[in-house]
């Protein structure tokens, strides 16, 4: 939103009646931008940062599920499945293989990725001067950060739904 101020302010100059439309349209655009990318791209880039690190850390994987649609392995086959969202907007099912093995890491993999892309955005930000861009990367380090931050507090939000410190917390205690 402070984005979308500072971008408009720094156009109303160049704005005449004609134009008003193509101002709306370009403010239009972030805002978008950071609704798809707090809810499709990170949801889906941080399930894929838990399934990545589990897979690296020879965890068995059961599923992985996005926004309800969701591939699973049985019988060493893959099968794309309709699951039930219950507030989730993603989640990968996997466990450790023995108790020697890592629990944090694995969980903290959307947590990095997000941190990941936080750095990105934040050197894409700095090394552009177009408004636009600049307004794109906004969206993504706040939306990215948003994740982090959520991530990092354990707690319930549903009955369902748990943040991945939650799942730590409760793999370390169990």
């Amino acid at each position: 939103i402070v984005c979308m101020i500072a971008t408009f302010t720094s156009w109303s100059a160049y704005i005449d009646n004609n134009q008003v439309l193509r101002a709306f349209l370009l403010l239009f655009v972030p805002i978008v931008s950071f609704f798809l990318s707090y809810y499709v791209i990170n949801t889906i880039l941080h399930e894929l940062g838990h399934l990545i690190i589990g897979i690296i850390f020879d965890w068995k994987i059961y599923s992985f599920n996005v926004f309800g649609i969701g591939i699973e392995r049985k019988n060493k086959k893959y099968k794309t499945f309709k699951a039930p969202i219950n507030g989730l907007a993603g989640y990968v099912e996997m466990t450790p293989k023995s108790e020697k093995q890592n629990i944090v890491l694995p969980m903290l993999g959307g947590i990095i990725v997000n941190l990941i892309l936080v750095i990105a955005f934040i050197i894409v930000a700095l090394l552009t001067s177009k408004p636009f861009i600049l307004c794109i990367s906004l969206s993504f380090i706040f939306s990215n950060l948003l994740y982090v931050i959520t991530n990092s507090i354990p707690f319930t939000p549903t009955p369902v739904t748990k943040t991945d410190m939650y799942q730590i917390i409760e793999m370390k205690e169990s």
